[in-house]
């Protein structure tokens, strides 16, 4: 249960971290247009789909915690099932000395 856990927080950190990269990515290409060229012609306009491309990319890591969230819930059920094992075997052997 808890490498299902893991897993899911690794994808969803894995698709976040694919589209925080490509925001940025496009972001960064945005300024390097401008510190090559600083009186020319813009690249964000109405002709570029450079802002559509940011937002896609943006919801894309959004959309990366939906794994993680379950996963991160899964991990704590299982560590606290741990703990309660654990509790419940050394309360059964202060049991058995008692007898």
């Amino acid at each position: 249960m808890r490498a299902f856990g893991w897993l899911l927080i690794v994808l969803g950190m894995l698709i976040a971290g694919w589209g925080i990269y490509g925001a940025v990515s496009a972001l960064a290409q945005t300024y390097q247009h401008a510190m090559e060229d600083p009186l020319g012609e813009s690249e964000v306009g109405e002709n570029t789909d450079l802002p559509r491309t940011m937002l896609i990319h943006a919801a894309i890591g959004a959309c990366g915690v939906l794994p993680s969230v379950p996963g991160l819930f899964i991990l704590r059920a299982a560590r606290v099932r741990r703990k309660h094992a654990i509790m419940r075997s050394e309360a059964e052997k202060r049991r058995a000395k008692r007898s």
